[in-house]
């Protein structure tokens, strides 16, 4: 009966070991990268599924501001912008630092021209500019991979990030 007490403390110890552990993984899970195809983009998806808005906001006409090389290209309509298309990494910065709507910004889509551009990083981690951020769509005009976005991509777990490659021909 000595062993009852022992007993008892392995199966508290295991307890809450496996607490640890499954605390762990759903945070590993809120930071998760997707990788999106052409066919993705392209099918339709349910409402009921939690990725439909970054579908929604993908495909469909919405006020976007776009940026070339840290300049405004165009602004597609005159209203807040609820996605940002980014035109290269250096757009990147020219937008962080630039005097631009960022309050009402759900998408910020980012394309990528070499591999040279994953060397630097796209840190919204801690911006408070963009109060409504729910998407970042990484689109590398080269193959890369979900541990390269996951280098490049920083963000708080509320931001859901997607990537996709298209090689040109």
């Amino acid at each position: 009966m000595k062993n009852k007490p022992t007993f008892k403390f392995f199966i508290f110890l295991t307890s809450i070991l496996f607490l640890f552990l499954a605390q762990n993984n759903v945070n590993a899970q809120e930071n998760e990268i997707y990788e999106v195809s052409d066919y993705s983009l392209k099918k339709k998806i349910s409402k009921k599924n939690d990725k439909a808005r970054f579908y929604d906001l993908a495909l469909k006409k919405h006020p976007t501001l776009y940026i070339n090389n840290g300049g405004l290209k165009s602004n597609s309509e005159s209203i807040k912008p609820l996605k940002i298309d980014l035109l290269g990494y250096k757009s990147f910065n020219g937008f962080i630092n630039g005097n631009y709507d960022k309050e009402n910004v759900e998408l910020i889509i980012l394309t990528l021209d070499n591999r040279a551009d994953l060397n630097n990083s796209l840190d919204v981690s801690n911006n408070n500019d963009f109060k409504k951020l729910k998407y970042i769509l990484v689109k590398c005009n080269f193959n890369c991979t979900n541990e390269d976005i996951l280098k490049f991509v920083k963000v708080n777990s509320k931001v859901r990030v997607f990537y996709k490659y298209d090689l040109p021909q």
